[in-house]
C-alpha cells in the first residue's frame, strides 16, 4: 500500500512540473527546493505515526527511483500569508493550530530569525527559542516520533532505536553472520596507533606525521620550566604546583593560613589526615570513632567497624569469623583469605591440578641462580648485556679512607659515619662522656661485658649472682685445699685452675719455666669432688690433675660459692634450682606433682651455663 501511494505521488508531481516549467524557473522558491532532500510525503496529520515510513524504507525507495529528489508543488505567497495569519491568531487565542506537513528544521530556522517559536507541531515544545521533542519522542526526518519498541530482542552488540535494532558504536551489520561485528581496519595500523571504529588513530600523546607516515610523540616547542613537565605537547605544572604569571614558573601550592591540628596542607587546601574528620563546632580535625564497641576480631577503622585481615562478617552470628577454604588445599598450597594459594616458589599446574615448583626454562649463567622461575644475579652482582653474564658490582671510583665498596657503592665501615664537610668517614663518637663501666660503641654508650644498666642509679652495675656469696681459696703443689660453707648452704664451684699463670703465687725459691700452664680438667675434677657438698678437700698434686708443665712448680686456685640446696624432685641447672619435669613450684622450697591432664612435656628454658663465664683469678668477670 505504501509503495502504491508513493508511486501515485511521484506521478502527480511529475505531471505538475511538466505543465509549469516556465513558472518554476522564475520562482526562487523552486530553486531552493531542488536541493537533495529526503523523500517527502503528501500533507497529512502527525497523528498517523504508525503510517510514517522509516528511514530504511525511504532509502530503499529512493534507490529504486535512481536517487531522484521529489518535491511537492510550490505554494503561492498568498497562501503562506494566510497560513501565517491563521497560526498567529491561533497562538493568541490559545487554541491549537495544525500547520501543513512541514519539516521541524524549517520551523526552527524561522524561530531563530524571529527569536520565537511559531508552532513546533505535535509532540514538540519550544525551549529557548528552539523546537525540541518531548520526553519519550525522538527527532526523525523533521518530525517528533515516539520511541517505538522492537518486535524481537536485539542481538549482541545491538540496541533498539526508533523501533529497529541498530548496531552499537564501533560495530557494523554482517549479513552472512546476521549479527553486529566489530569494525576492523583494512590494514595493520602503524606504530603507536590503534584501530578505532574502523580507522587507525594515534594513541594518546601522539600525533600523525605526514612526512614519516607514522604517529610521533607530541613534544613541547621549548623546554619546560622548573617543576613542570611536557604533557600532550604542552608544558603543565606537576601535581601540587600552580603557574605564577609574575615569576613565569610553577610555584608550590601553599595554604593561605596555618592548618589546624591533625591536618596538613594538600594542593593549596587544609585537609584532615587519614583517620580524622573535620568538626565544625570545635573547628579542628577529630579522630573518627565508632558509635559502638566493635565485635570480636574487628577493629574501628575510619569511623566504621571492619573485620581484621583473614576474617569476614557473618550475618547470622553477627561477628567476624575466620575465612576458611571450602575444601582441603593441595600439596605445597595453603589457605589464605578463604582461597587456596600456592606457596612462594610454586605455581599452579592445570594438568596435574597441584602446585609445582617454579623452574627456569634453561640453565642459569655463572654467579646467577633460579628464583621464582627466573634467573637472577646473586647479591653483589649485576647483569651485563654485552657479556651476557653476571659481573661483580664495582665502584666507579676508589673509596675514601675507612670505607669499602659494597654493592657498587662506597659505604663507611662499622663504627664510622660519613662527614659531608671533610668528605670522608669519621669515627662515631658519643655526644657526652660515658658512665663508669661503660664504653662508646657505634656512637652510643653501652655497658661493658658482665654489667647491665640500672635506671635508678643511672649507671652500669655488675651482674652479680645474688643467690650465693663468692669465695676464693689457693694452695701450693703437694698440699691440700679445704672448701667449707655455712649451715644450710652447699658448695658451688665457679672456677678452678691447677698450673701457673703468674710469678707471685707460691714462687719463693721454686723453679718456674713458664707462666702459661693450666690443666684442662681442673674445673671438671673440682666440680665432681665438691659441687653440692657442705665441705670437701682437694689435693694439689700431679696424681689428681696430671702434670701440664714439667719442671715448673704449680699451685691450685678455686673460686666457689655457697648456695641453698635444692629440695626433693628439683635439680640445679647452673644458676637456680628448678623442679623436674612433671612437678611445679620453687626448687628451693617445694616441688609438687602436677595434676593429670596438663602438659608434662613442656620444654625447659635453657639458661646460660657458668662454663661460658670468663672469670679470672681475682673472682671478677673479664671484659
Amino acid at each position: 500500500m505504501m509503495k502504491f501511494l508513493l508511486f501515485l505521488a511521484i506521478l502527480l508531481v511529475s505531471a505538475h512540473y511538466s505543465q509549469q516549467d516556465s513558472e518554476t524557473e522564475q520562482s526562487g522558491e523552486l530553486s531552493d527546493s531542488v536541493e537533495e532532500k529526503p523523500v517527502q510525503l503528501p500533507a497529512r496529520d502527525l497523528e498517523d505515526e504508525e503510517d510514517v515510513p522509516t528511514r530504511s524504507v525511504l532509502e530503499d525507495e529512493a534507490t529504486e527511483e535512481d536517487n531522484t529528489a521529489v518535491q511537492l508543488p510550490a505554494r503561492d505567497a498568498e497562501e503562506d500569508d494566510e497560513l501565517t495569519n491563521r497560526s498567529v491568531q491561533g497562538y493568541e487565542e490559545g487554541t491549537p493550530v495544525q500547520l501543513p506537513a512541514r519539516k521541524l528544521g524549517e520551523l526552527t530556522k524561522r524561530s531563530k530569525e524571529g527569536k520565537n517559536c511559531l508552532n513546533c507541531g505535535k509532540n514538540a515544545t519550544c525551549v529557548k527559542g528552539k523546537c525540541r521533542c518531548k520526553k519519550g519522542f525522538r527527532r526523525w526526518r523533521g518530525r517528533c516520533l515516539r520511541r517505538g519498541r522492537c518486535s524481537k530482542k536485539c542481538g549482541r552488540n545491538a540496541r533498539c532505536l526508533l523501533g529497529k535494532c541498530r548496531c552499537r558504536r564501533g560495530y557494523r551489520w554482517n549479513k552472512g553472520k546476521k549479527q553486529c561485528v566489530k569494525q576492523r581496519c583494512s590494514k595493520k595500523c602503524a606504530k603507536n596507533a590503534r584501530c578505532l571504529f574502523g580507522k587507525c588513530r594515534c594513541r594518546r600523546g601522539y600525533r600523525w606525521n605526514k612526512g614519516k607516515k607514522q604517529c610521533v610523540k607530541q613534544r613541547c616547542s621549548k623546554k619546560c620550566a622548573k617543576n613542570a613537565r611536557c604533557l600532550l605537547g604542552k608544558c603543565r605544572c606537576r601535581r601540587g604546583y600552580r603557574w605564577n604569571k609574575g615569576k613565569k614558573q610553577c610555584v608550590k601550592q601553599r595554604c593561605s593560613k596555618k592548618c589546624a591540628k591533625n591536618a596538613r596542607c594538600l594542593l593549596g587546601k587544609c585537609r584532615c589526615r587519614r583517620g580524622y574528620r573535620w568538626n565544625k563546632g570545635k573547628k579542628q580535625c577529630v579522630k573518627q570513632r565508632c558509635s559502638k564497641k566493635c565485635a570480636k576480631n574487628a577493629r574501628c577503622l575510619f569511623g566504621k567497624c571492619r573485620c581484621r585481615r583473614g576474617y569476614r562478617w557473618n550475618k547470622g552470628k553477627k561477628q567476624c569469623v575466620k575465612q576458611r577454604c571450602s575444601k582441603k588445599c593441595a600439596k605445597n598450597a595453603r589457605c589464605l583469605l578463604g582461597k587456596c594459594r600456592c606457596r612462594r616458589g610454586y605455581r599452579w599446574n592445570k594438568g596435574k591440578k597441584q602446585c609445582v615448583k617454579q623452574r627456569c626454562s634453561k640453565k642459569c649463567a655463572k654467579n646467577a641462580r633460579c628464583l621464582l622461575g627466573k634467573c637472577r644475579c646473586r647479591r653483589g652482582y649485576r647483569w651485563n648485556k654485552g657479556k651476557k653474564q653476571c659481573v661483580k658490582q664495582r665502584c666507579s671510583k676508589k673509596c675514601a679512607k675507612n670505607a669499602r665498596c659494597l654493592l657498587g657503592k662506597c659505604r663507611c665501615r662499622r663504627g664510622y659515619r660519613w662527614n659531608k664537610g671533610k668528605k670522608q668517614c669519621v669515627k662515631q663518637r658519643c655526644s657526652k662522656k660515658c658512665a663508669k663501666n661503660a664504653r662508646c660503641l657505634l656512637g652510643k654508650c653501652r655497658c661493658r661485658r658482665g654489667y647491665r644498666w640500672n635506671k635508678g642509679k643511672k649507671q652500669c652495675v655488675r651482674r652479680g649472682i645474688r643467690w650465693f656469696k663468692i669465695g676464693k681459696a689457693t694452695t701450693c703443689e703437694g698440699q691440700s685445699l679445704t672448701l667449707r660453707c655455712g649451715r644450710g648452704r652447699v658448695i658451688r664451684v665457679v672456677y678452678a685452675i691447677y698450673g701457673r699463670r703468674n710469678r707471685r703465687v707460691c714462687a719463693k725459691n721454686k723453679p718456674i719455666k713458664t707462666t702459661k700452664c693450666r690443666a684442662k680438667n681442673s674445673k671438671k675434677i673440682a666440680v665432681k669432688t665438691c659441687d653440692g657438698k657442705r665441705t670437701c678437700q682437694l689435693k694439689a698434686n700431679n696424681g689428681v690433675f696430671g702434670d701440664p708443665c714439667i719442671g715448673t712448680f704449680k699451685y691450685l686456685t678455686v673460686i666457689y660459692g655457697c648456695r641453698k640446696p635444692c629440695v626433693k624432685n628439683a635439680y640445679f641447672n647452673g644458676r637456680v634450682c628448678k623442679c623436674k619435669t612433671g612437678y611445679k613450684g620453687q626448687g628451693y622450697r617445694r616441688c609438687t606433682k602436677q595434676k593429670v591432664g596438663r602438659n608434662l612435656e613442656e620444654e625447659e628454658k635453657r639458661d646460660v651455663s657458668d662454663d661460658d663465664m670468663d672469670i679470672n683469678e681475682n673472682g671478677l668477670e673479664t671484659v
